[in-house]
């Protein structure tokens, strides 16, 4: 049976489970994150610049689903906790960094994670209130 697996919203192929534990796992991996980070990471990058350039919104000026949504994934690519994804690759692209640090920066936002026990969102980004 052929399966598709997500890693970090990068995707490998392989045809069984017991495939997957396998040492060359590791090599796959390895390879298509590098590849997508290279290829297709600043793609996405650009899509999101785009749409948030100027102060706003993935959809406007008010945060919606689409953000929370985002955010997360964008958060993850930043953590430093996913092999072959370097923990500053968002630096590149000031403008998405700075759209984060804003949904970040909601009170709501913000109280959820002074709740949490800290000033810093999960994967460093700072939250400027």
């Amino acid at each position: 049976m052929r399966r598709v697996c997500t890693a970090t919203l990068v995707h490998y192929e392989h045809t069984d489970r017991e495939q997957v534990a396998r040492p060359w796992r590791s090599a796959v991996v390895k390879s298509v994150r590098e590849n997508y980070m290279a290829e297709k990471f600043p793609n996405f990058m650009g899509f999101i610049t785009e749409r948030v350039k100027g102060g706003g919104f993935l959809v406007g000026d008010s945060p919606t689903i689409a953000d929370c949504a985002l955010i997360p994934a964008l958060d993850r690519f930043s953590c430093g906790s996913v092999d072959h994804v370097p923990a500053d690759c968002m630096e590149a692209f000031p403008e998405v960094v700075a759209y984060v640090q804003r949904f970040m920066a909601l009170a709501e936002v913000a109280a959820y994670y002074d709740a949490l026990g800290g000033p810093v969102a999960p994967g460093g980004f700072e939250i400027k209130a």
